[in-house]
């Protein structure tokens, strides 16, 4: 008898026990607590094997969590007809190991000050992540195959200072693909500094082939103010003529391949700085706002080209704004972007720069060209997701930049810059097979 009323109590105890279990619901304060408790501490303990995995010196691999599959189905050729329609500015960063396409120590031709991983940077993360487009594949860059394409040609990079980090890097994925190194050599015997903005020009001596930089942030012409200005106004030091090219231009015009950038310098405390009013004809436009002056020098571009340019000989690519990404302040308030480690994955980015240079660009390109004889380089959405692509304080040789003098606009090398090359380099090789 006390044998069965044991049983039945155990049992009886059991059932509660279940019952309680049941009763507890995640909106419980105690259980909701625990459950926010282990999700923050298994993201902390995840970090942290990140950053001992690469203390310990081992090959960094991206998490299986990070990882994205390489085939989301069949994707289309870029380079076939079949991928005519393919949006290769519609895509996700993905993890490859086969990058980077070059190392920072074997390209001699980096400037100091976008050689990020030789000044210092610890994490090589940044270097690892390739554009991939959602419906077509990108033909993968192959420099030598290139070269040859661009025997007896002139490519021409013509913009601001991000022209300039585009233009480094594709003279090192170039330079990658040549052994003898001395046979690529600046025609002048010019150093590449920071500060120098005038001319750069690089031959390729065993294709007879230059790769040329041309400093022009506005592409339009930058000079001393005309009579018309308003000699009472002090401010007025320098105007911006919108109906005028650059007088620089005259070299660009006969070259093979020609890329433009502009935007960087399109910015209120640029113009402040240089005391830069807008000026059309004799005429200078006290009032005129930003977003109408660039679409006005948007179109002064398009109809040089229209005018200027054979367009059955030179090809013709516009690159869009380029994204920065300063946190808590400006580049010269304190803004900072040091701590960024990985891409914006799968989450929309929020843009840090004015949409209406990418509006007003294809409002003139509209108006002046549109049967579209250039091809348009938008890598806005895809490198504001490279927030941790930026030199941020590895840029100079040294020592760290100083925490308040981050530089979060251009990018290190290798790095973003070469994945707007991949881009550029898919679109000649299409342009080619098309002429054939």
């Amino acid at each position: 008898m006390a044998k069965n009323e044991r049983q039945e109590e155990e049992t009886t105890q059991f059932v509660d026990s279940g019952n309680n279990l049941k009763r507890l619901s995640l909106y419980d304060p105690p259980v909701a607590v625990l459950g926010i408790f282990l999700i923050i501490l298994s993201v902390i303990l995840c970090f942290i094997y990140l950053d001992y995995s690469e203390a310990l010196g081992a090959v960094y691999r991206v998490p299986n969590w990070l990882q994205f599959p390489n085939d989301m189905g069949r994707r289309l050729d870029f380079l076939k007809e079949e991928g005519n329609g393919c949006d290769v500015f519609d895509g996700e960063w993905v993890w490859d190991e086969d990058y980077p396409l070059y190392l920072s120590k074997d390209c001699t031709f980096i400037e100091q000050s976008f050689n990020c991983i030789q000044n210092g940077r610890p994490d090589v993360r940044f270097t690892k992540w390739r554009w991939q487009p959602r419906e077509c594949d990108l033909p993968r860059f192959d420099g030598k195959l290139l070269l040859e394409k661009l025997r007896n040609k002139r490519v021409v990079f013509a913009g601001d200072s991000l022209g300039r980090n585009q233009w480094e890097s594709m003279l090192c994925l170039l330079a990658s693909a040549v052994a003898e190194k001395d046979s690529v050599y600046e025609v002048n015997g010019s150093l590449i500094r920071k500060q120098r903005q005038g001319t750069l020009v690089f031959k390729f001596q065993g294709y007879n082939c230059t790769l040329e930089f041309y400093w022009s942030p506005y592409l339009v012409h930058l000079d001393q103010p005309s009579s018309g200005a308003p000699t009472s106004n002090k401010k007025v030091r320098s105007t911006l003529k919108l109906d005028l090219l650059d007088p620089i231009s005259r070299k660009w015009r006969d070259a093979d391949v020609l890329v433009l950038n502009s935007g960087h310098w399109w910015t209120s405390h640029m113009f402040e700085q240089l005391g830069l009013h807008f000026q059309v004809g004799q005429e200078v436009k006290m009032n005129m706002s930003m977003e109408e002056a660039y679409r006005k020098s948007m179109e002064t571009v398009m109809q040089w080209i229209k005018n200027e340019v054979n367009t059955n000989k030179t090809q013709i690519f516009f690159r869009t704004y380029e994204p920065r990404h300063f946190l808590f302040g400006e580049w010269n308030t304190g803004g900072r972007c040091n701590e960024e480690k990985l891409p914006e994955l799968g989450a929309a980015p929020v843009l840090s720069l004015p949409l209406w240079t990418h509006i007003q660009f294809e409002l003139a390109a509209n108006k002046i060209l549109p049967n579209r004889t250039y091809d348009l380089l938008n890598i806005t959405e895809m490198s504001a997701r490279r927030k941790d692509g930026h030199m941020s304080v590895y840029y100079l040789a040294s020592h760290r930049a100083p925490m308040k003098r981050q530089d979060c606009s251009h990018w290190c090398l290798p790095g973003v810059p070469d994945s707007w090359n991949e881009l550029l380099y898919a679109f000649f090789l299409k342009h080619q097979a098309t002429r054939l």
